[in-house]
């Protein structure tokens, strides 16, 4: 995001007058501010890697690191629709997961990694053959 961010704002300032894009450089500590903010909510409760691999045709794995002192953890599986179609307990603060995807149909699903009852990160799977 943050690459596509620094993209977006050169080809942007690159079509503008020389005192537009002054302007908007001017501007752009707020947005960086903001933009590291962002970052750090982000990161802050848990940790959940990209799946491997990605497509997936057999299984796939993630790895997750949960802060200390939670009380329940979960790794749920949603398709398109927004309809759990998977759930996984997590028993440990860190560790890896394999979840066996023969059994999904074709097509994006998510890994939402979530912690006391709150999702604390999300991934995107894609189940292919």
């Amino acid at each position: 995001m943050r690459r596509l961010f620094h993209i977006s704002l050169i080809l942007l300032l690159s079509a503008m007058p020389v005192w537009a894009a002054a302007q908007q450089l001017s501007d752009l500590s707020v947005v960086a501010a903001f933009d590291e903010r962002l970052l750090s909510e982000a990161e802050a409760p848990g940790n959940l890697s990209m799946p491997y691999p990605n497509p997936a045709s057999e299984h796939t794995s993630l790895q997750y690191d949960i802060p200390s002192g939670y009380n329940q953890a979960t790794l749920r599986v949603f398709d398109m629709l927004g309809k759990q179609v998977l759930s996984y307990a997590l028993q440990s603060p860190s560790g890896n997961i394999t979840i066996p995807v023969r059994t999904l149909k074709n097509g994006i699903y998510f890994c939402a990694l979530d912690v006391d009852g709150k999702t604390q990160a999300t991934r995107k799977l894609v189940v292919s053959r």
